[in-house]
């Protein structure tokens, strides 16, 4: 079903596309940086902060500063 057209498409595409970025995002973002994330010791779940705009840029740099629990272990 047709809600209505934007130019030529039909937003039903529209919808699909979008579900499509934000699939391509979860596999081509979020899976490596819950790897990098673990791999630092740190738990995996605090990839999902990619998906809110701006805390996610802050927590990159609370990360990057922040001691790893990864090499404290190997010293």
């Amino acid at each position: 079903m047709i809600l209505f057209r934007i130019g030529a498409f039909p937003v039903t595409w529209l919808v699909v596309v979008i579900a499509l970025a934000v699939l391509l995002d979860l596999i081509l973002v979020l899976v490596p940086i819950a790897l990098i994330l673990r791999r630092a010791g740190f738990s995996g779940w605090w990839a999902l902060l990619r998906l809110l705009p701006v805390v996610h840029l802050v927590f990159l740099w609370v990360f990057a500063v922040a001691p790893w629990p990864a090499l404290d272990t190997k010293r």
